[in-house]
């Protein structure tokens, strides 16, 4: 996804008073124009004001990527192109509701497969956070079960239930990772996927 990412991100001061912006906005409005949609529901749905959204289209339709129109935007052929080849890197996700886990937060969560994450969570979970989400947890499968690293026996009794649960809504191989996020608001927890999956050179 990160090659998707800065083919279609723009510098950041190029959008004027809006600190909520990131470098992946433009690619999670891609994925919402499959559809046509309206400019103003694009916008809500990325959590930026209406300027910087007719930027971030204004840019998209130079390269070509989507078709604006009256009744809203929408992809055009080489837009539908750059979709479909991005979806193909993208990794599965979910919703994940609130539980202890989560710190009684919603959450969402996106399976990593074939991905080294570094040997030191803790700046990328920091990453996460900087990105909106009040809180991020990588976990891990190993020996045919979902942990938290590193493995402590009474953390996992702790929160036994929730791991089993999540781990129903997704199909494991050895050596995949989980990154949860959670938070109230559900632009900052994509956000902060797509921040992470970027970083990881997905």
């Amino acid at each position: 996804m990160r090659g998707f990412i800065q083919r279609v991100s723009l510098p950041r001061g190029k959008f004027g008073p809006a600190p909520r912006f990131s470098p992946e906005d433009p690619a999670r409005a891609l994925l919402l124009a499959e559809k046509r949609v309206g400019r103003a529901r694009l916008a809500r749905h990325l959590g930026v004001g209406e300027g910087t959204m007719r930027t971030v289209l204004s840019s998209l339709s130079r390269k070509g990527l989507v078709d604006s129109a009256p009744m809203g935007v929408k992809l055009t052929a080489k837009g539908r192109e750059f979709v479909s080849g991005m979806r193909g890197r993208m990794p599965k996700e979910c919703e994940v509701r609130p539980s202890r886990l989560t710190f009684g937060e919603h959450g969402s969560a996106a399976q990593l497969r074939g991905v080294r994450l570094p040997a030191s969570s803790l700046s990328l979970r920091d990453e996460m956070v900087r990105s909106g989400a009040s809180g991020a947890i990588i976990l891990r499968f190993e020996s045919g079960r979902l942990v938290i690293p590193p493995y402590h026996a009474p953390t996992h009794r702790e929160y036994a239930s929730e791991l089993a649960l999540l781990s129903r809504q997704f199909s494991f191989a050895e050596g995949d990772a989980i990154l949860l996020v959670f938070g109230r608001e559900r632009v900052a927890r994509e956000r902060a996927l797509f921040h992470a999956c970027a970083l990881l050179g997905i």
